[in-house]
């Protein structure tokens, strides 16, 4: 581009002296170099723009998993019977554990804390393949700072049975395993 303004001022006869030459092609530059830089702008603000379409996209994908994971939640409890005898394999592929913790307890199942509410809390496992075997490892944490007191168990599950845990008797006063 510039060596088409430098030709047309050449070719002009040389009417244009060197001084406006010279002015000519550094206003020419700029020009270039803000129109490189609202080319930049546009570039940018067009890559916002895909950013906030994909994180609404992620969001609306998100919130659907959670709609669809609290019905999936709703229609289990509903088929389920309030109390015991819980239903067998072929109706209800989960497993049922039974707590008894201290008061103050925290709950681990694989490694995830899970909400304590009460000191005999009962949790229901995510849907299971009938006819396996499931293993899965439980900890208990009483106490803190310095005092606190742990105890793990790994125990055998399979879908649609129920399984009893105690840990009640822990104490901070315990030494930790």
């Amino acid at each position: 581009m510039y060596s088409i303004v430098l030709a047309a001022a050449l070719t002009g006869g040389g009417s244009l002296p060197s001084q406006d030459v010279g002015q000519e092609l550094a206003d020419l530059k700029r020009s270039v170099e803000e129109m490189q830089k609202e080319q930049n702008q546009q570039e940018v603000d067009a890559l916002k723009q895909t950013i906030h379409g994909l994180r609404q996209r992620l969001i609306e994908q998100r919130l659907e998993d959670l709609s669809r994971a609290v019905q999936e939640l709703r229609r289990g409890a509903s088929m389920s019977p309030p109390a015991p005898p819980f239903p067998g394999p072929s109706l209800l592929p989960r497993t049922l554990i039974h707590l008894r913790v201290p008061p103050g307890a925290r709950f681990y199942a694989n490694g995830r804390e899970m909400p304590v509410s009460s000191t005999s809390p009962v949790f229901v496992t995510p849907p299971l393949d009938p006819g396996k075997e499931y293993f899965y490892d439980f900890r208990v944490t009483v106490g803190g700072e310095g005092k606190a007191v742990t105890r793990t168990k790994r125990v055998a599950i399979r879908p649609g049975t129920e399984v009893r845990l105690a840990y009640a008797e822990m104490t901070e006063e315990e030494s930790p395993e």
